[in-house]
């Protein structure tokens, strides 16, 4: 994997399933693209990350995870079914919650994702 790589990990338009987009760095493989996207699909499997953000007012939550950091939100703007989320992942990396909210507001990708979500479920939009 290239070093400090960011990833969005979630559903991309109506009807798709949960992949990983690549916002800055990239992968070396198909194969390490495919472990890592098991191991995004998984972050919600994690009782204390559902626990957390289940109960935070944003419905948001920043995590220290395996191989680095994850912002997101256990909501998808594409659909409501349970297991949906909204997530940045940067690798390599561990930040506090400011500076993973500097990422998704400096990329007009993840930046987008984070505010349909915020729109579509009236929660506070972090990302501003």
């Amino acid at each position: 994997m290239k070093e400090n790589t960011i990833v969005y990990f979630g559903t991309t338009f109506p009807g798709s399933g949960h992949g990983a987009t690549v916002i800055k760095g990239g992968f070396d493989d198909l194969q390490e693209q495919g472990r890592i996207e098991r191991n995004l699909d998984l972050i919600d499997s994690f009782k204390e990350v559902r626990h957390s953000i289940r109960n935070s007012p944003d419905k948001f939550g920043v995590f220290h995870f395996r191989e680095g950091t994850a912002a997101l939100y256990l909501l998808s703007p594409h659909d409501h079914r349970g297991g949906s989320k909204t997530m940045a992942f940067a690798f390599g990396q561990l930040l506090d919650e400011a500076q993973m909210i500097d990422i998704i507001k400096n990329s007009p990708f993840l930046k987008r994702a984070f505010t349909e979500v915020c729109k579509k479920y009236n929660l506070k939009n972090l990302f501003e």
